[in-house]
């Protein structure tokens, strides 16, 4: 559950960023708005290849 609420912060924290500097730098509401709908999976997508790098052999599917 832990790892479920992780995941979704960091998605959020994610497309708030992207959202506030595409408005920052167009100044356009729809598009901060695609940004931040783009932005959902960067930070968590990091993370997941980061966790899955770092993961032993033994761990590892296949």
């Amino acid at each position: 559950m832990a790892v479920l609420l992780t995941f979704n912060a960091l998605a959020m924290l994610s497309a708030i960023i992207c959202a506030r500097r595409s408005y920052r730098r167009y100044g356009s509401a729809g598009r901060a708005m695609m940004a931040g709908v783009a932005g959902l999976l960067v930070l968590p997508l990091i993370v997941v290849v980061a966790v899955s790098v770092a993961a032993p052999r033994a761990a590892r599917v296949g």
